[in-house]
């Protein structure tokens, strides 16, 4: 009789036991795979405007912004000041340091990379004395009431054609290397500009993924894919990285067809984004937030093209 009562005790123990190691299982799966907040896109949104709005077309595949002032602020060493731009005539020479904001926008028809700048009133000043100067014989050509530019320039120590243009307003320089499909990529942007074309801020779509990161001003970063990037069941993905002297917060928003696919490839997003620990569905958009130190900054920026 006593060793039944032993066993029944055992048994007792045992299930006790198993019941705790199963609960405790559990709260680690449930604090690893966290679950997803349910967020609903109002009907009409914010009127959103800004730099992407002046220049990033409506047609952009690819969209890169960086703030390189208030990256700086936070951390000198993310941007390092090398040459990012170089005529050879007429002799122009440009550091990192000089650049305010950086765009960069990537087109498919033409296939061409146009960058925009904004400069310091120095730098800017110069370059602008050096296009249009008494003694320069660069060749122009027009698009609407803005000067382009047909120079020749070093990139990664090879000469390399350019077209550019310069945009007093913003203190903003325009550039794309190349011939035929330069020009024409800047002269896309020049129309954005003029109001001539639409920007990227004209779409919806588009529209809809910066409501989840709080509009396209004010952020470190940000960065536009329309094409299905890392989750490969998406249609478009947007990146954007904020920060305070502490942490580094990236958002990675994915848009889907519709809501139910949406909900039905949170799974993706999360095998994707694994480093993330808050999940978000906005309608046919999901979004994974991930936070990491400051100190790694300049990885998070680097997520932005």
């Amino acid at each position: 009789m006593p060793r039944k009562k032993a066993k029944r005790g055992s048994i007792a123990l045992g299930f006790v036991l198993t019941v705790g190691i199963l609960s405790l299982i559990s709260f680690v799966l449930l604090e690893s795979n966290p679950g997803v907040t349910s967020v609903q896109v109002p009907d009409k949104l914010p009127a959103y405007s800004g730099f992407l709005q002046r220049y990033a077309p409506t047609d952009a595949l690819q969209v890169s912004f960086d703030n390189l002032t208030a990256i700086r602020a936070i951390n000198q060493s993310v941007i390092s000041n090398q040459p990012f731009f170089e005529l050879d005539q007429p002799h122009v020479s440009m550091n990192a340091g000089a650049i305010g904001w950086r765009l960069t926008v990537g087109l498919s028809t033409p296939n061409a990379t146009v960058t925009i700048v904004t400069l310091g009133s120095g730098p800017f000043g110069n370059l602008t004395a050096s296009l249009t100067g008494a003694g320069s014989s660069i060749p122009t050509d027009r698009v609407g009431n803005v000067t382009v530019y047909a120079a020749a320039g070093t990139l990664s120590g090879e000469v390399q054609a350019y077209w550019l243009a310069i945009i007093p307003g913003d203190r903003a320089l325009i550039f794309s290397p190349g011939a035929n499909d330069a020009f024409q990529a800047v002269e896309h942007v020049i129309d954005v500009y003029r109001g001539t074309l639409p920007s990227i801020l004209n779409r919806i779509d588009v529209d809809r993924m910066l409501y989840a990161v709080n509009g396209p001003s004010g952020h470190l970063a940000l960065g536009i894919q329309n094409f299905a990037g890392s989750v490969q069941t998406g249609n478009a993905t947007l990146i954007s990285v904020d920060a305070d002297h502490t942490s580094a917060f990236i958002s990675y928003v994915v848009r889907f067809p519709d809501a139910n696919e949406a909900s039905a490839q949170v799974g993706a997003v999360k095998a994707v984004y694994i480093s993330s620990h808050q999940f978000f569905q906005f309608d046919e958009l999901v979004k994974a937030v991930e936070v990491q130190p400051v100190s790694q900054l300049k990885v998070a920026v680097g997520l932005v093209g």
